[in-house]
């Protein structure tokens, strides 16, 4: 039943409106190239272990979307403390093929020092394994500017 909610949750937070739903700790998006997704993957899922973790992924055939020709390498995982109600981090590039974004949550089984922790070796990871430049966006997904709140 826990992994029926928590499935239930994930679809919410990757439809249009749900972020306002999220408590972020880190809302964070890079530009990056999605023939890198499998690896990607990959290294969400060592995390994962490392940290004794769930990990969901969204079916990619429940990704594509009809009316965009020739949607491909698109990849969505939310990442949970199990008997969590949520994950812990959604990564994937849902709403754009070519943007990862990258989503933290307080909220969600974690104590806040725990997050920052994984946050931090998750960023870090993507950013020299894949080459990838994160940077801050607000809820709504826009870029926030260097010295904005």
């Amino acid at each position: 039943m826990v992994r029926l909610s928590a499935i239930t949750l994930l679809a919410l937070c990757l439809s249009a409106c749900a972020e306002e739903e999220w408590d972020f700790a880190y809302y964070e998006r890079a530009e990056f190239n999605n023939m890198t997704i499998n690896e990607i993957e990959d290294f969400v899922r060592d995390i994962a272990k490392r940290w004794g973790l769930q990990v969901y992924e969204v079916p990619k055939k429940s990704l594509v979307r009809t009316n965009l020709k020739g949607s491909r390498g698109l990849f969505s995982m939310g990442v949970y403390v199990e008997g969590s109600d949520g994950p812990v981090f959604w990564i994937g590039n849902r709403g754009a093929a070519h943007i990862l974004s990258l989503m933290m949550s307080y909220k969600m089984g974690f104590s806040p020092r725990c997050v920052d922790r994984l946050y931090e070796e998750l960023k870090l990871g993507l950013e020299e394994r894949f080459g990838l430049d994160f940077y801050p966006v607000d809820k709504s997904g826009q870029r926030i500017k260097e010295g904005g709140n």
